[in-house]
């Protein structure tokens, strides 16, 4: 139980810090945050103490960067990216269970997630927003 409680406030503390940040870089450029996405269930990946919000710019993959099919290591790569390709972040972001950020990308056509290790982020994220796994759980 208390390691339960211990992960959530971690979760808490990395969304607030780039919350923190998004907020800062939306009131920099002169424009509110934009309202918290919907996360719809196929944008769906393995989901339990899940955060999400939304995001934008870009990414440049800094090595060999699978682009999954949803925001874990274990989900089905759709497409590679090459290091110093880029692919525009897809309004989304999410940070999973194991306090692993990920991205929803646009990459050469293929809508997937690279794990945020993988890749340099260009942009911002703007909002945070608990999401519940059974939103998220159906295909």
């Amino acid at each position: 139980m208390l390691r339960r409680i211990m992960r959530a406030l971690s979760i808490f503390a990395m969304g607030a810090a780039l919350l923190l940040a998004g907020t800062q870089a939306a009131s920099a450029a002169g424009g509110p945050s934009a309202p918290a996405p919907v996360v719809m269930a196929e944008d769906a990946g393995p989901a339990s103490d899940l955060v999400c919000g939304n995001a934008s710019g870009y990414v440049i993959a800094q090595k060999d960067t699978p682009v999954r099919r949803g925001w874990s290591a274990t989900e089905a790569v759709l497409a590679w990216m090459d290091p110093n390709d880029r692919a525009n972040i897809a309004g989304s972001y999410c940070i999973n269970k194991y306090e692993n950020l990920w991205y929803k990308v646009n990459f050469a056509g293929t809508v997937g997630w690279v794990y945020s290790g993988n890749v340099k982020a260009h942009g911002g994220i703007e909002a945070l927003v608990p999401v519940s796994p059974a939103l998220v759980s159906a295909r």
